[in-house]
């Protein structure tokens, strides 16, 4: 279910536009697993960069949850997918969100989020088939309810946290869209400076040269940029500004 676009469709000769939508269609994949383990990116959702926040349930899924053993999640996906697969073939592949019409997905705040995820994952999977297929108005329309996925993630996240949260006024403060995004947009910045004052062959190479120090300088901007995603990010952040003509 989790694939990799790149590797699957690199049969198929892209642009350099067709190659951002597949980086794109990866980093929404990324968020949908991240949204499975309990793991909720409030500085942007697409990807995980700057502060990270743990929903109640993600101490589940550490390699190391105490005893020295990890605990299976696997079980409990091939239920929640099989549960949705089965409603697909009945109701049609047309229908989405179906979370919320079935009980047994929707029974605690944890399974909300997780048949959301697995729904999502899912309807990248027929996006990708449609973009193998060529067939792009399809593609188009799962495109655009994949992003309906991350929006109703985010919103069921949020309020996860503010419910569960001692203290929900410090929470949300924490939500604001000034606050979170300052130092990660002085990160941003810096990025855009120091790729600008170098010299580097294209954009893709400078990601990922300059990832490692957009790692560390992160620190010093009192915000966080994930190791594992920090290349991606840096292309984005690189990507953005050249549309911007920044």
């Amino acid at each position: 279910m989790r694939r990799n676009p790149e590797a699957e469709l690199g049969a198929v000769k892209w642009d350099s536009k067709e190659q951002e939508l597949l980086y794109d269609i990866d980093s929404l994949a990324d968020s949908a697993v991240l949204f499975f383990r309990g793991i909720y990116s409030i500085e942007s959702p697409y990807f995980a960069c700057g502060r990270l926040l743990e929903l109640p349930w993600h101490a589940d899924y550490e390699p190391d949850c105490g005893d020295g053993t990890q605990k299976p999640i696997d079980a409990e996906l091939e239920d929640i997918v099989s549960t949705i697969s089965e409603a697909r073939c009945m109701a049609g592949e047309q229908y989405h969100r179906l979370t919320y019409l079935l009980k047994e997905l929707s029974s605690t705040a944890k399974m909300k989020v997780q048949s959301l995820a697995v729904e999502m994952l899912l309807t990248i999977d027929s996006l990708l088939d449609d973009l193998e297929k060529q067939s792009f108005v399809s593609a188009l329309c799962q495109l655009s309810e994949v992003y309906k996925y991350v929006s109703e993630l985010t919103v069921t996240a949020q309020d996860i946290l503010v419910e569960s949260s001692s203290d929900a006024s410090k929470l949300l403060s924490k939500l604001g869209t000034d606050a979170r995004h300052k130092d990660m947009r002085r990160l941003q910045e810096w990025v855009v400076t120091e790729c600008r004052a170098r010299t580097f062959p294209s954009m893709h190479k400078a990601s990922f040269t300059l990832a490692d120090q957009a790692v560390a300088k992160a620190r010093e901007f009192g915000t966080r940029l994930s190791p594992e995603r920090a290349q991606k990010t840096v292309y984005d952040w690189l990507r953005s500004a050249a549309r911007e003509g920044k």
